[in-house]
Order: C-alpha cells, then sequence, then structure tokens
C-alpha cells in the first residue's frame, strides 16, 4: 500500500527509485522509498547549505547558559523536594497534560561541557537551522525535545489559550498579588528561592499553580530578569494545573534555535578578532543565552559515540534524560576530525534503541505500518505527523523555520535533495495557524524502528559535491603559520589619491588592494647585502611624466614626491608559485618586495644572483632609456644559445639589443614605462623568464672576466 503523495501539501512522498546508503558503501537498490516532501524539482536548482570554519577553534568568549541551571544554588535542594512533594499529588494531571517527564527532568543535572558543544556549533548553519557536515546535515528535531524534554507539540499555543473562565481570573489574580507582596521585600523581586518559600508546603489553594509557575520561568522559559518568577507564565501554568495541553515542544525548540544562531554568529566574530589580536591580548566576546541548551549537548550524546561519555543506568519511572544525570564529560580533545569521519558512527535513530527500563514512545513500530487518517487519529500519530512537516515554529519572542525534510534519515525516511523553504515575514497567529494545519495525506508510512534509511543517488552526488565546493573555496589562497605570539610588522601602507588605472573590484573573501607599500629602511644601511637586482616601477599617465634634474624621463605618482620600485627576484623553480591567479588578478612571478630608490640621478642598483655558494654583485647607475629602442629584429635576436661560452654570449648580447647588458635589463624590466608603452611593454614581459636567466649567465660571465 502506498500513500497519495501527488499533492506536495502531503507529508510524505513514495516513490520507486535507486537509493544507496549514506556513505555510499553498499551497493544500490532500485526499490520503493518514502520520502519527506518538499524534495527539489528538476527545474530548481539547488540551495547549497555553506558553513565556513575558522584556522583554529579558538574563540575568547565568556557564555552564561542562564536556561541550564546547575544545581548548585541554594535553592536547588528546596526545588528538588519540592518537585517530589508536587509529583505525588499530582503526577495524574501532570500525565493528562503532557508535561510529566518535563517536571521530572528538572532535578536532572547535566555538566556542561563547552568544548564539544562549540566543537559540533562550528557547523551550525543559520539559513537551514542545521548541522552541516561533511557527511550530511543533522539538526536537533521535534522528535527531541519530546524524547529528551518530555515537553509535548501536540494542544493550545501560546496564543490560543482560554483565558474567559472566572475560575482562572481568580487564580491568576491571586498569582499577580503574591508576585507584587514578594517584590516588595528586600530583595525587590519575587526570585525563585522566595517564592518556594512562600508557597511550599503552605495552604493557600495555588500551591500548584505557583509551582508551575516557577517551573514555566526557572527551567522552560526563562527570561530576563534572570532568576526571577515571570508573570506571563501565570496563564499557561493555570491551564496545565487543570490537566489542558499546552504545545510546549515547539516554543522550546524556537528558543533553542533562536539562540543556536546568536551563539554561531557570535563565535564568528569571536573567530576574526582572535585572528586579528597581537600579542595573546585582547577583548573577549560577552553572551547570554536563555534556551535549555543542555537539550542540544544530550543530543549530540546520544547521536555521537566518540563525544559522549558512559551513561547511566535508569530506575523505572526516570525520564530518558536522567541517563546523563551527574555524568562528568570526557576529554576528547580537538573535536573537529572526530566529527570530520564520524558519517559511520553517527546514530540517525537513537531513540529506537531499547534502553531497560525505559518504554519506547507510541510512534516507533517494531514493523513498517500504514495509518489511516481520520478523526481517530491517536495523539502519539499526531505528534509524530508534526515532527515531519514543514512549518515555523512560534516562540516567545521569535518565529523560526522548522525543516525536519533536510534531516529525513532521523526520522528512518529516505532523504533525497531537499527543496529550500524560505522563511515567510507572517504574524505569529498565522505561523501558529500553519503549524497546526490540519493532516492532508490520507495514509501515513510509519517507518519501523530497525529500519536503516538510505538516500537517494542524485542526493550523494550532491552531498559530496557541496562537500568540495566548500573546500575548493580556499584552494591556492596561500595561508601563513601562525604562532603564539604575533611579530608587529614594520610595513606602513598608504593609500594613495586616485588614479586613471583601471581598477579590478577584489574577489570575494580578499580585501581591497592598496597603491603602494612602503618598507622598513633599516635594511638599506647594511653595507653587506649589496646585490643587483632588476627593477620595474609602476607607470602613471604619460601627462604625468616628469624630467629628473639629469634630464631623463621618469614616472611618478600624482600627490608623491618619489617613485615606488617593485623588484622582481628569480627564485629558484617552485611548483608552489605556479598556481593561477584568482579572478581580478595578473599572474604572479615569484617574488615581488617593495624598494623607495631615493634620488633619481644617483639611484645605485643591487641585485643578487645566488648560485651554489657563489655570489657576484656589481653596481650600475641609473639610465632612463625607453623601452622602444628595443627594435623587432633585435628583439629576434633575444634567443641565444645559452650553452655558448659566457664572453661569446656577452658580445652576442651587446650586439644584438644595441645596448650593454645593464641597459638591456632595466628596458626589459620596463623601467620609466608611460601609457603609451604600456602594450609594448607587456609584450616583453612573456620574454621576462628567458632574459632573467640570460642576466643569470651575463652575471658569471662578469665575474670570471
Amino acid at each position: 500500500m502506498a500513500s497519495d503523495s501527488s499533492s506536495p501539501e502531503n507529508i510524505i512522498h513514495t516513490i520507486t527509485t535507486t537509493t544507496i546508503s549514506p556513505t555510499g558503501t553498499s551497493l544500490p537498490t532500485h526499490k520503493p522509498s518514502h520520502f519527506l516532501n518538499p524534495i527539489i524539482s528538476p527545474q530548481t536548482l539547488p540551495f547549497r547549505p555553506f558553513v565556513p570554519l575558522p584556522k583554529r577553534p579558538i574563540y575568547p568568549l565568556k557564555l552564561s547558559f542562564n536556561g541550564w541551571p546547575l544545581p548548585r544554588t541554594r535553592s536547588s535542594p528546596l526545588w528538588a523536594q519540592w518537585v517530589y512533594t508536587m509529583k505525588e499529588k499530582h503526577h495524574q494531571v501532570w500525565r493528562k497534560s503532557g508535561i510529566l517527564e518535563a517536571v521530572m527532568g528538572s532535578v536532572v543535572r547535566v555538566c556542561r561541557d563547552e568544548e564539544v558543544l562549540l566543537g559540533v556549533m562550528e557547523r551550525w548553519c543559520p539559513e537551514t537551522n542545521t548541522f552541516v557536515f561533511t557527511w550530511g546535515e543533522a539538526t536537533i528535531t521535534l522528535e527531541d525535545v519530546i524524547v529528551l524534554g518530555g515537553y509535548p507539540v501536540i494542544g493550545d499555543g501560546i496564543w490560543s489559550q482560554d483565558g474567559g473562565r472566572n475560575e482562572d481570573e481568580v487564580v491568576i489574580g491571586k498569582l499577580v498579588q503574591a508576585h507584587r507582596v514578594i517584590s516588595r521585600g528586600t530583595a525587590q523581586k519575587a526570585c525563585h528561592r522566595l517564592w518556594m518559600k512562600a508557597f511550599m508546603g503552605k495552604k493557600t489553594g495555588i500551591e500548584h499553580e505557583a509551582f508551575l509557575a516557577c517551573w514555566l520561568s526557572r527551567f522552560v522559559f526563562p527570561v530576563f530578569p534572570f532568576g526571577v518568577v515571570n508573570k506571563r507564565m501565570f496563564r499557561m501554568a493555570v491551564c496545565l494545573a487543570r490537566g489542558d495541553q499546552v504545545a510546549l515542544g515547539p516554543i522550546v525548540l524556537a528558543s533553542v534555535y533562536r539562540d543556536l544562531r546568536l551563539l554561531k554568529s557570535t563565535m564568528d566574530a569571536a573567530a576574526v578578532m582572535e585572528e586579528e589580536r597581537e600579542d595573546g591580548e585582547g577583548s573577549v566576546l560577552a553572551l547570554m543565552v536563555w534556551a535549555p541548551l543542555q537539550l542540544v549537548q544530550v543530543w549530540i550524546w546520544e547521536r555521537f559515540i566518540e563525544l559522549r561519555p558512559k551513561p547511566v543506568e535508569l530506575e523505572p519511572g526516570q525520564p530518558r534524560l536522567a541517563r546523563w544525570h551527574g555524568v562528568e564529560r570526557n576529554d576528547v580533545g580537538n573535536v573537529r576530525p572526530i566529527l570530520q569521519s564520524a558519517g559511520d558512527m553517527f546514530l540517525w535513530r537513537p531513540y529506537t534503541i531499547a534502553v531497560e527500563n525505559l518504554p519506547l514512545p507510541g510512534f516507533y513500530r517494531e514493523t513498517e505500518e500504514f495509518v489511516v487518517v481520520d478523526e481517530d487519529l491517536d495523539d502519539e500519530i499526531k505528534a509524530f505527523a508534526r515532527c515531519l512537516r514543514v512549518s515555523e515554529l512560534v516562540g516567545i519572542d521569535c518565529i523560526e523555520m522548522y525543516s525536519p525534510h533536510r534531516v529525513a534519515m532521523q526520522f528512518g525516511f529516505d532523504q533525497d535533495i531537499p527543496d529550500h523553504v524560505p522563511k515567510l515575514d507572517v504574524s505569529p497567529e498565522f505561523a501558529w495557524f500553519y503549524y497546526t494545519r490540519p493532516i492532508k495525506d490520507l495514509v501515513l508510512y510509519i517507518p519501523s524502528r530497525h529500519v536503516e534509511a538510505d538516500v537517494t543517488v542524485c542526493y550523494l552526488k550532491w552531498q559530496r559535491e557541496s562537500v568540495m565546493a566548500s573546500q575548493v573555496a580556499f584552494e591556492g589562497v596561500p595561508r601563513r603559520t601562525r604562532g603564539s605570539k604575533r611579530v608587529k610588522r614594520s610595513v606602513k601602507v598608504k593609500k594613495e589619491v586616485e588614479d586613471d588605472l583601471p581598477h579590478l573590484a577584489p574577489p570575494p573573501g580578499f580585501h581591497e588592494k592598496y597603491n603602494k607599500v612602503s618598507g622598513s629602511d633599516s635594511w638599506k644601511n647594511n653595507e653587506d647585502c649589496k646585490s643587483e637586482m632588476l627593477k620595474a616601477t609602476q607607470w602613471p599617465d604619460d601627462g604625468h611624466r616628469k624630467e629628473n634634474k639629469n634630464g631623463a624621463t621618469g614616472s611618478k605618482f600624482r600627490g608623491d614626491q618619489s617613485s615606488t620600485v617593485v623588484t622582481i627576484k628569480k627564485e629558484k623553480e617552485d611548483p608552489a608559485y605556479d598556481l593561477d591567479a584568482p579572478p581580478g588578478f595578473y599572474k604572479k612571478y615569484n617574488q615581488l618586495v617593495s624598494v623607495d630608490l631615493g634620488k633619481n640621478d644617483e639611484n645605485r642598483v643591487d641585485n643578487e644572483y645566488r648560485r651554489g655558494e657563489e655570489n657576484a654583485a656589481f653596481g650600475l647607475k641609473s639610465q632612463a632609456q625607453s623601452p622602444s629602442s628595443l627594435t623587432a629584429d633585435n628583439e629576434a635576436n633575444l634567443s641565444l644559445d645559452l650553452s655558448a661560452p659566457p664572453r661569446e654570449m656577452v658580445s652576442k648580447t651587446e650586439a644584438a639589443t644595441g645596448m650593454r647588458y645593464g641597459e638591456l635589463g632595466r628596458n626589459i624590466a620596463g623601467l620609466s614605462v608611460g601609457r603609451s608603452d604600456v602594450k609594448s611593454f607587456f609584450d616583453r614581459v612573456s620574454k621576462l623568464g628567458e632574459t632573467i636567466s640570460l642576466l643569470r649567465k651575463v652575471a658569471e660571465a662578469k665575474s670570471l672576466s
């Protein structure tokens, strides 16, 4: 039997296609497969989530987890005592409203492991609300909120609670009055400890409602100011106290998504700040999050075997969260390599594995089933359908996108390329209406808890291409090794005035280039470092060429009185220098250094060519001869036999060019090239490598002579 999946409004799409294991290690299988809508259409370009990682996983952060209370305060033993006392009286009401496991989870102490939490948080994608790993996507879903947190996903929402009952208004009025009285005390606020002392064991008639109001304010929806009972929780507490169901799950998950996005953006800012800091000194970013992020850490422990500590055994009646009560974290070190290779060890459906003294939820079946959707549909199946359907989650002060079709394997469904569903700019009332819309499927497919989901061949190819695209984005970009302390640079960058040269915009991820770079002059005083170099200057318009004192024509930038000379130094052949230039950049020739020559008429040129252990050095005066003196016939004669004797090669070079070898080097390098000579200059650049090899031989011949 197959579900009617012709409509895109259906939750499940059934089709016979070819699937393969998520890692691609099994043989393809052609079989009927079940997917979660919406899947991508052939006319749609797939959206590729991309999460760039910083070079080092070091984040100067100071985090405050206000929604993750640890029982170290004075009120913690008092709260646990109140929980067990109220459970004996009201556990039947809590079971009816669906909050029994959630309330009992408030006494569980989950130790915080920020190293693991931040290591996984690096992979969070705010556009999809998923973790993007190299082997696929995963995320915390409504299923995790049900199983780990014990929060219901069906029932009334915060926008649909009935406030018309007179008895409810009376109870709310009493709670408001008590809140006002406690706030007048020495603490000047209705903090949790004073609230518990005012109601715990007291015959006020509203102890149950006061207990639930404190539980909601402290463990479910903590808000600013921290540690204070929130009056906005009174109406919800009254509804729960009389056994009504309130959909707390989507509200909790919306707050988790909100704080994960905030934490990810703060981590990115901290990573940039860490890269820019010098000498180990810098600021620290402080962040305060309010969602119960202990659910995210337990989600990590349940699914990543290598990151989890050893869980404890459960007692009958304890929630699943108690498996991690008081468990100390493992010292796993760097999380990145573990996540990189965790595809084979990741548990897509950890809650289907039987645990002693823990009953399985009703939507985990031993064999696959097709359930007819009608008025008698079981509440657990309705809850499971809410987990499978794309919707918008309405929180206390936010609306977040929920995309379970991107992580279908977490529910036992096969995975196809998911369609990107953008978030709608709608009101909370409309978003809640969209969340509670009727199920359009005539039949719901419930997978077996023993099934291992597969992916389509197209999805596996698309996923691997997405990983390769994220890796290729940084190929060819040289990265300098960064020490523990950064050495202060002596290079000063000056922004010149705009000139008429063509301006190329930098490619994505690159900073704007500057015109002039001037370095330290301390090396000029070292007389032992004299060498001979080929020199080339940047060229301005012909209209800005001026004559030097000796009558020669030189080029300079507008607004600057000295020319910047770029030194081109030929190094030994190295494949690292043969990388193609990025878009918008010229191909680089080995190594460029910036030198200020000083006076134009008394320039001394140093160029050092090293071959073996021999050094040859000599100096030449500046010759400002235009490259146009190289005729086409002479250029054709530049191709010499480099195996000829040095003296014969020198004479042939001077005869072919009509210049001495020093003038040849300066002209080929392009000294004093104006805009009108740009084309001829670039024509000669192609012969620069051959000319440098020629001049190397010339230098050796000169030293021998």
